[in-house]
């Protein structure tokens, strides 16, 4: 190293100091081996097939929602979609996002 890198390592932290003369192992090369071969794959399948419960036939919509929430949404873009169809069709500028929902919803 030359003395001005050296002077300019001086004004450094010692944590600084710490983290540039520490060694630095070479770059880890990539994993190139199968984390999971064919056989595992289908362990692993079992394994997350086994932890599921199966509900009778015909007894969907018997549980709890699956998002409380969906309806609320619903019904918020559905009041979008009609205003911003109200503001299309009496001729004002609507933005392109607006123009995605029309297309879209």
């Amino acid at each position: 190293m030359t003395t001005a890198a050296i002077d300019r390592l001086d004004n450094l932290s010692a944590y600084a100091r710490q983290l540039l003369a520490t060694h630095r192992s070479d770059i880890q090369q990539p994993i190139r081996a199968e984390l999971f071969g064919a056989q595992r794959f289908e362990e692993h399948g079992r394994s997350l097939a086994a932890a599921q419960t199966v509900r009778p036939a015909g007894s969907a919509g018997t549980g709890p929602p699956f998002f409380p929430r969906v309806q609320e949404n619903i019904a918020a873009i559905r009041l979008a979609y009609d205003y911003i169809a109200l503001t299309s069709l009496s001729g004002h500028y609507v933005t392109p996002a607006a123009e995605w929902l029309l297309d879209n919803f």
